[in-house]
This record gives C-alpha cells, sequence and structure tokens, in this order.
C-alpha cells in the first residue's frame, strides 16, 4: 500500500516532515510502501530477494517480521528525474541524515542488509521481536494504538469519547385510561452542576494549601524549640505555594478570557507560525533544563484571525506539556501547515514520551484534570494547560484533538480556520 494515512499517527507526521526538511536542501522525494497486509507481505516473500532499493524482503506475512505490517515503516522514492532509487550521487544518504535529524531510525545504517530507501519508528529496536512480544499481531498493536482500519471506530481521541446522558422522567395518569409520561433531556443542567461543583471544589483546595503552609510558618514563628532550618523550610513551602497560587490564578484568567468567541477582523490578523515561534522561544529555558529539544518546523506565514496572546499561551501550553512528559534527552517536534483542503491552519505538537493513559484521554481536557501517569516534573501542574488549549480553539472556532498511547508518546493537534 501506500497510503500513508494508514499508519501510525506519528509516523505520519515526520513523513511529512522529511520531505519538507528534504525539500529545502533540494532532495526531492515521494513516500512509497507504507503498510502492507499479509498477503501483500507475502507476495513480496515468494519473489525473493533483489537488489536494495526495490521490493525486498526475507520475511514471510505470517511472521509479522517487518514493520510495514506494524503501521511503523515507509519507503521513499526519488523524484527528481532520475531513476527513482539511483544512489551513485549519495542521494539516499543525505535522505537518511534529515530522517535520522527528526527522529527516524533509517535502514540504511543497517549492518546486515542495507536498506537505503526505508525509514520506520526507533521505538521498538530494528528487529520486530519486541513489539510481537509485547502486542503478538498488528491489529492489535493498531487497535491498541488508534490507527489503522483495525482501530477506526475505537475513540482514542478526547473529543470521540462518549459520555453519559441524564433523562428526567415525569408520569402522569390524566384520566381514566389515559397516561401521560414526559422525558425531559436534563443532561446539560446535570454535567453544568458536576462542573460547577468540580471547579468549586479543585479551586477551594488550591486556595487552602497557602493558607496550610501559612499556619505551619506561623506555628514555627510561635514555638521556641524551632530550628533556624525548620523555619526556613516552612518559609520555602509558603514561598512555593504562593508562585503555584499566582500560575493558578494566570491560567484562571486566560481560560475566563478563552470563553468568549473571537470574532474575525482585518484587525485581529496574525501570523500563526509566528505565534507558534514565539511560544517555544519562551520555553528555551525550560526545555534545556529537561534536557529535551524542541524543533520547529513548517509553513509561515499562515495567516489566521484570532487574538495573538491566546493563540500564543495556548501553544505554550501544548509545548510545555510536551517538554515535561518528554525523557531527558529526548526531542519534541513543532510544526505548521495547512490541512488538505487548505480551510484550517494545523499545529501538531508530537513527544515521544510517557504517553496518556487510554482511560485518561477523555478527561484530559477538562479543568484541574490530573491524569495517572505523573512524574517528579509534573507533580505541581495544577490541570488547567490543555483546558486553556481546548476554550482557546473553541474561541476560535476550531478544536484540538490528542493521539496518544503509553510508553510511545502524544501528538496534539491544534486546527484554526485560515485568515480570509
Amino acid at each position: 500500500m501506500r497510503d500513508i494515512t494508514l499508519c501510525h499517527p506519528r509516523l505520519q507526521t515526520l513523513a511529512a516532515e522529511l520531505i519538507k526538511e528534504c525539500a529545502k536542501q533540494g532532495l526531492q522525494i515521494k513516500i512509497g510502501e507504507t503498510l502492507r497486509t499479509v498477503a501483500e507481505q507475502d507476495a513480496l516473500y515468494a519473489q525473493g530477494r533483489t537488489k536494495p532499493g526495490k521490493k525486498v524482503t526475507n520475511a514471510p506475512g505470517s511472521s509479522f517480521s517487518s514493520y510495514h505490517q506494524w503501521g511503523t515503516a515507509f519507503d521513499i522514492y526519488r523524484v527528481d528525474g532520475k531513476d527513482a532509487f539511483y544512489d551513485n550521487d549519495g542521494f539516499f544518504g543525505k535522505v537518511g541524515a534529515i530522517g535520522i535529524s527528526i527522529g527516524l531510525e533509517w535502514g540504511g545504517n543497517w549492518k546486515s542488509i542495507p536498506d537505503k530507501p526505508h525509514f520506520q519508528l526507533p521505538d521498538w529496536g530494528s528487529s520486530t521481536s519486541g513489539i510481537k512480544k509485547k502486542f503478538k499481531t498488528p491489529e492489535q498493536f493498531m487497535t491498541m494504538n488508534g490507527f489503522g482500519a483495525a482501530a477506526a471506530d475505537d475513540g482514542l481521541t478526547a473529543e470521540a469519547s462518549s459520555r453519559p446522558n441524564w433523562l428526567k422522567v415525569t408520569v402522569g395518569r390524566i384520566g381514566d385510561h389515559l397516561v401521560l409520561v414526559l422525558i425531559n433531556d436534563v443532561s446539560e443542567s446535570i454535567r453544568f452542576a458536576q462542573i460547577r461543583d468540580s471547579f468549586i471544589s479543585n479551586v477551594s483546595e488550591q486556595l487552602l494549601q497557602p493558607t496550610r503552609a501559612l499556619e505551619r510558618l506561623a506555628d514555627s514563628l510561635e514555638s521556641a524549640d524551632v530550628s533556624h532550618e525548620q523555619l526556613a523550610n516552612h518559609a520555602r513551602q509558603v514561598r512555593h505555594s504562593c508562585v503555584r497560587l499566582d500560575r493558578m490564578i494566570s491560567d484562571l484568567l486566560m481560560l475566563i478570557k478563552a470563553q468568549e468567541p473571537v470574532t474575525a477582523s482585518e484587525a485581529n490578523r496574525c501570523d500563526l507560525f509566528s505565534q507558534v515561534s514565539g511560544a517555544v522561544d519562551d520555553l528555551a529555558g525550560a526545555a534545556r533544563d529537561a534536557g529535551v529539544q524542541v524543533r520547529v518546523g513548517g509553513k509561515s506565514p499562515v495567516m489566521i484571525h484570532g487574538e495573538a496572546d491566546q493563540i500564543r499561551m495556548a501553544v505554550r501550553k501544548m509545548v510545555e506539556n510536551a517538554i515535561v512528559y518528554s525523557h531527558p534527552g529526548g526531542a519534541v517536534g513543532v510544526s505548521v501547515a495547512l490541512s488538505s483542503d487548505g480551510k484550517n491552519a494545523v499545529v501538531r505538537v508530537i513527544d515521544h514520551g510517557e504517553g496518556v493513559p487510554k482511560a485518561d484521554l477523555p478527561r484530559i481536557f477538562e479543568r484541574f484534570y490530573r491524569g495517572s501517569n505523573q512524574n517528579e516534573r509534573t507533580t505541581d501542574g495544577i490541570g488547567l494547560g490543555l483546558a486553556i488549549v481546548k476554550h482557546a480553539a473553541l474561541a476560535h472556532h476550531g478544536d484540538v484533538t490528542v493521539w496518544s498511547a503509553p510508553g510511545q508518546g502524544s501528538t496534539f493537534t491544534l486546527s484554526l480556520p485560515v485568515g480570509d
């Protein structure tokens, strides 16, 4: 097959990035082979080995030993007027170096049988033994990770998740032989009450933390036996709580501001790429401290109608989230592009970090929601960042979606209408 859209979402994004980065260096490529069925793999296996650069495999389809069957690999070919796999000029080595730089594994580095047109996700090693041990079959892997035909209805994006509804049923007799039944959908009012109660409870808890820290400090000041070290520790707790409270108030103000829809006008046209670049620059120090590299690429300018500070903050929250959930030495990719129909500007933030458990996905855009995958860099989080992203997207008549899987990372996609 040559349909990259059936492959792993992160592979799709990296494939697009590879094409763009190669084009910048005058290397014209296209995507060739992508996802293969068992029958397609068997057909290639039956042909026997040909020279590298053609369709080569020593893996029968039933063995699931090709990453093409798992939707995590693709091949490329050149489209600059020369033979598709001509390499006397070192063409594929140059493309391979670019692929490695953006986080792909390149088949040209393989020791036994180099395959220069081949690229794959590096997460499970060069051999498929690890992924087979964990997931058994490609179908199970695709279903659990939310891509491919097998997972088309699996609901791994937050917006696609179902939610309960409530009906109020009133029954009354209006005669000897007649009964009136009134059914009223009260789902929205109950959801609103739940959100309100949860919001009040969460804000109250956040406000109580600095109060408790102040009480501990006051107790220490009143005590004659307190040591200087204990006093300093309680003072640090007060400072920490105040900083956290200040951050919460700032996020709440931004969240409130993002509740009002933005009306398109000539006065609020802005370049999305500039806002994305600015947001990444704001987080340069945080990325450096975390040992995470953040790369930005894509189309510029991409004009939209919007409140520049809201857009910048939304992107910043997405990138900040990717940084803190990435492993030291990891990389975060941020891209800006137009949708295939040209109607929307799309920002994708991709990390290769811890990923989000499937059970948490339906709730990650809720205010104050904290998932189960916290680490020491995220324990001080408040849980408003992704809520800000969601409401900023809605205020700008766009949306935000997420793909994620534990141990594989996440891809957050923010879509906004392009400016006229």
